[in-house]
């Protein structure tokens, strides 16, 4: 009995069907899309850094011509004042 064993093909290497220039300038419109991509991101962060800076002075103003908060917009608390509930004893 005698076993054969197959060998493998060698496969035979074409010509690119891609001519160098045309992968160069394939490359190239990747890294558009990259840049494109990037600077959507970098204008979407910086909008809403944008927004955050001037919706703040909005609501400063909107606090202090409020009655509710008394003085000002950023009182902060006297040491006699807590915002703390006393504890219950036992």
């Amino acid at each position: 009995m005698t076993q054969t064993v197959e060998r493998p093909k060698i496969q035979v290497l074409e010509k690119p069907s891609v001519k160098v220039s045309e992968a160069k300038k394939l490359v190239g419109a990747s890294r558009v899309a990259q840049r494109q991509q990037m600077q959507r991101y970098v204008l979407i962060s910086v909008g809403c850094c944008l927004l955050f800076f001037a919706s703040f002075p909005l609501a400063y103003w909107r606090v202090s011509q409020s009655d509710r908060y008394g003085v000002g917009p950023l009182n902060s608390a006297s040491p006699d004042q807590s915002s703390r509930m006393p504890l219950e004893e036992d």
